[in-house]
């Protein structure tokens, strides 16, 4: 065999080698990055979340709000139903308000954990009850805003979150 030959065939080889390795290291760090990326964006939805329900726990408007609903669903025969109909006086309209207010921010708490920027399992390990009581008390009236406002999406995402819990 030619020794220019041979030669080359073992640099070809140490090279090839040495690219492989390259190639390898490369796609290893790649990987480990891509790792600490989803650990470190895993971290920082839980670190929002969990501010998220002490500043809700700090906001005694929320809290008053969700307990005037619930007296309002306790006094009414009806539920919250007839809260929800068009044609309502100034008393009804700011119970009403104060409905649509609770709905409004549960709803935007939903819509966060369903597009993944809140963590899922902690808002139910510290809501879920809340959530489920909330649908329970509510799924009358938003049903009844969907049907006569003809819009099925009124408080898409607290559903999803509920049928999620």
């Amino acid at each position: 065999m030619d020794y220019y030959w041979i030669n080359g065939l073992a640099t070809l080889f140490v090279g090839g080698s040495a690219m492989y390795m390259a190639h390898r290291a490369i796609k290893s760090n790649k990987d480990t990055a891509e790792k600490a990326k989803t650990e470190s964006r895993k971290l920082a939805k839980q670190q929002l979340t969990t501010t998220i329900l002490l500043n809700m726990h700090e906001n005694q408007i929320v809290l008053d709000k969700f307990t005037i609903m619930r007296n309002l669903h306790n006094q009414s025969g009806n539920g919250l139903v007839e809260l929800a109909k068009k044609n309502l006086n100034d008393e009804e309209r700011e119970k009403s308000k104060t409905i649509i207010e609770v709905l409004s921010f549960f709803e935007t708490i939903s819509a966060g954990v369903r597009h993944d920027i809140y963590d899922l399992q902690i808002i139910k390990d510290n809501m879920q009850s809340a959530i489920k009581h909330l649908w329970q008390i509510s799924e009358p009236y938003i049903h009844r805003k969907r049907t006569d406002d003809n819009n099925p999406k009124y408080y898409e995402h607290l559903e999803w979150l509920k049928n999620q819990l």
